[in-house]
């Protein structure tokens, strides 16, 4: 990815609140190897932490707020373009029968899309 969010660097008591579960704990060890992040946070869902962290993304530019008369404690988020797991209008579901895909996805035929690839 070409441009990576900045680290944040909360105040202490904010982020750093490990779970108990040394499973979780273990198992976030191990991806932190892998990939080397600056920090890690760790969400508690308090009040707190919400308002630090739509207040870093409105830093940031993450967030734009939204009109607060009409919509309190509203922001819009944008993703960002080259920051997508898949382009929409080129991603099928590939099953037996069109139901079996959903009503929102777009739907192709296994054999045929197979013999495209």
């Amino acid at each position: 990815m070409n441009n990576p969010a900045p680290a944040i660097s909360p105040p202490a008591g904010i982020g750093d609140h490990k779970p108990a579960n040394q499973a979780v704990l273990d198992w976030v060890h191990e991806v932190e190897l892998l990939t080397q992040p600056e920090n890690i946070f760790w969400c508690d869902g308090s009040e707190r932490e919400n308002d630090f962290l739509i207040a870093e993304s409105l830093k940031q530019n993450v967030l734009i707020r939204l009109n607060e008369k009409k919509a309190p404690r509203s922001y819009l988020h944008r993703s960002n373009p080259n920051d997508v797991a898949r382009v929409e209008q080129f991603t099928f579901i590939c099953t037996p029968t069109k139901a079996e895909a959903g009503p929102t996805n777009n739907w192709s035929e296994p054999a045929e899309t197979y013999s495209k690839l």
